[in-house]
């Protein structure tokens, strides 16, 4: 059992697609050594997302190796993982007079996409569908990784920000379904659906729905300004109702692009495996308690719980958020990444 508790939000499918010339594949797919390592590459590369940044973004990605020099790995109790090996900045996190993270030079990450990875997982999943049978898909689950999260702005009635964290993971998910043509041709994997992370949930859509494509394999999605969920379309986005009726709002829009099919550091999670000859991550280890390999306080050493500083100090909150909430998890704690789906219809759950 893992000493953390994966999140426990849920978005479960309770969606009923059109019927077409294909069919689901009920049981075990062709043996899962049939679809190769350089197979398995190609599909990871040929559906990674095009992600447009918002015009006023100025917190970007950047890969783990990018932003390891400006923290370190201590062990500390926290909620879910006592005693567990965490990061947190080198340099302490100072404050503004009206309680907001003042910002560091590197929480602003990486501006030259070019060379930002996009962490890509193979990730072959089984579920119970509605009528009982055992159904079987792939989720191409990518992960972003960003220094820094910036809150929200909270105005007049607080006058300062609300939700800023060091550290920042989000992810999309494309899932594939074993297809079998009605003329006999041999299954397939084609795309059915994709689910988009923002704020703990996210939404899914049908692939070829709502959510534009570009050149075919590749969604267009967008990554809100400073929180960096990801949404369909660009515009003002309520996500949030809090006390007093105030609403919070993720702004999305046509600023920088992002064609992360360019640089993407693929894995196999059920083999735990690089696919492109990367080596399978230290950080990816859930044993939170382990020191690791070498000096503990290096961010490479071993497994990392939370990505960041712990939240709440100095004690400033408006409406019951914190000026600085705790780091995030990182990717191996995601549901997204579970191997088994709880049962939930005829496609299974989407979880983040």
């Amino acid at each position: 059992m893992k000493p953390g508790t994966r999140w426990t939000v849920l978005l479960v499918l309770a969606l009923t697609l059109s019927c077409d010339s294909s069919e689901d594949i009920v049981g075990p797919p062709p043996p899962d050594d049939q679809v190769s390592d350089a197979a398995k590459l190609s599909l990871l590369k040929q559906y990674a997302p095009l992600v447009y940044f918002d015009e006023e973004e100025t917190f970007f990605p950047s890969s783990v190796e990018w932003s390891f020099p400006y923290l370190k790995r201590i062990k500390r109790e926290q909620e879910y993982c006592g005693d567990c090996w965490s990061l947190t900045t080198v340099e302490p996190i100072t404050w503004h007079i009206v309680c907001t993270v003042a910002t560091q030079d590197f929480f602003y990450g990486n501006a030259d996409l070019a060379s930002v990875p996009i962490y890509a997982f193979w990730v072959e999943k089984s579920f119970h569908t509605a009528n009982g049978f055992v159904s079987r898909a792939v989720d191409l689950v990518y992960f972003v990784y960003y220094p820094f999260n910036r809150g929200k702005y909270l105005g007049i009635t607080c006058a300062w920000i609300v939700g800023d964290h060091v550290g920042d993971w989000e992810c999309i998910i494309v899932r594939l379904k074993w297809r079998g043509g009605a003329s006999g041709a041999d299954p397939e994997l084609r795309p059915e659906l994709i689910y988009l992370s923002h704020h703990g949930g996210g939404e899914t859509e049908l692939w070829g729905g709502r959510i534009a494509i570009h050149e075919g394999t590749h969604p267009i999605v967008f990554a809100a300004q400073g929180s960096h969920g990801f949404y369909r379309g660009a515009g003002s986005i309520p996500y949030m109702s809090m006390e007093g009726g105030r609403v919070l709002y993720d702004e999305t829009g046509y600023g920088p692009q992002w064609d992360t099919w360019n640089r993407v550091a693929a894995f196999d999670l059920n083999a735990e495996k690089g696919l492109n000859g990367t080596a399978w991550p230290t950080w990816m280890s859930d044993d939170y308690t382990d020191p690791g390999v070498g000096d503990p306080g290096n961010p490479g050493a071993g497994a990392i719980f939370r990505w960041g500083n712990p939240g709440g100090d100095p004690g400033c909150s408006c409406y019951g958020e914190w000026s600085l909430a705790p780091g995030p998890t990182g990717p191996i704690e995601k549901r997204a990444m579970n191997t088994v789906l709880e049962e939930g219809g005829r496609n299974g759950s989407f979880d983040h």
